[in-house]
């Protein structure tokens, strides 16, 4: 029997490979290209414009055109998907409606012979062999916070949060800028996967910004900047998002109430 593919459609990357591998065959931006005629052209006559589409947006698909495209290049072209079983993840908050439409999708766009639609964090959580956690799960657009319990998620104790890898590259962007050090989205990430870090003792660091260490970036045109103290404010907006007044709760509060709420013979 032909193991299953597994695919991962995240706000920004896309993973998928078969069951029983450690790691994925496939990573590929979220992103699938979209020609536009101009205003008043027919089809193959007048101008026309390639345009990016983000299929999944906030964990959620937001354009199922391009999201079927995207799964069929993925699982069935790029996998030979076609006639195999698909397990595909999806948010913990994933309403029923949109569950039956990526359901739909996966059978007659991609011609799958099974398929299992699993939670990111319960995946996560079995893939360590465990059927009993806690996962803190920090995507692209969204965190999530997800309590399981015997192999089952518990949705009364699962939380979300804005705050994630996109709103940290922009954080760092806009801290960069106050030094007029401006770098564009993806030299922005890359220095945040360097560089970006939590400091012990965060509030020494702001009574002494200069105590942080400088780190060299090299710039994609060959330049150098030095990254000092905008590693640890980067990082730390996760645990503390009110330092830009985002409302909710830190990635510790969030793992500290989901574990207090949950009851006692489950913790």
């Amino acid at each position: 029997m032909e193991p299953a593919v597994v695919v991962d459609c995240g706000s920004g990357l896309t993973k998928a490979g078969f069951a029983g591998e450690d790691l994925p065959a496939v990573v590929v931006p979220t992103v699938v290209d979209r020609t536009s005629l101009a205003p008043g052209a027919q089809s193959g006559v007048g101008s026309s414009s390639l345009r990016s589409v983000s299929p999944v947006e906030w964990g959620m698909v937001s354009d199922w055109e391009a999201f079927e495209t995207l799964l069929r290049r993925t699982a069935h072209e790029r996998l030979s998907g076609a006639g195999r079983a698909l397990m595909l993840t999806e948010s913990p908050d994933n309403p029923k409606m949109r569950r039956e439409r990526t359901t739909q999708v996966a059978f007659e766009s991609v011609g799958v012979a099974g398929f299992y639609l699993v939670q990111q964090g319960l995946a996560a959580l079995f893939a360590t062999g465990r059927t009993s956690g806690f996962v803190l799960d920090c995507g692209h657009h969204v965190t999530h916070a997800v309590s399981v319990y015997d192999g089952f998620p518990l949705p009364h104790l699962h939380t979300r949060h804005g705050v994630a890898g996109r709103y940290l590259t922009d954080h760092l962007r806009k801290l960069l800028d106050k030094r007029d050090v401006r770098l564009d989205t993806a030299a922005a990430a890359l220095a945040k996967e360097q560089f970006a870090e939590v400091s012990p003792d965060f509030s020494a660091l702001v009574a002494d910004p200069a105590s942080a260490a400088k780190k060299p970036f090299r710039l994609p045109d060959g330049t150098s900047i030095d990254i000092g103290p905008e590693a640890f404010e980067c990082g730390e907006l996760l645990f503390q998002p009110s330092l830009v007044n985002s409302p909710g709760l830190g990635i510790a509060e969030m793992a500290h109430d989901a574990i207090k709420r949950s009851d006692a013979d489950v913790r």
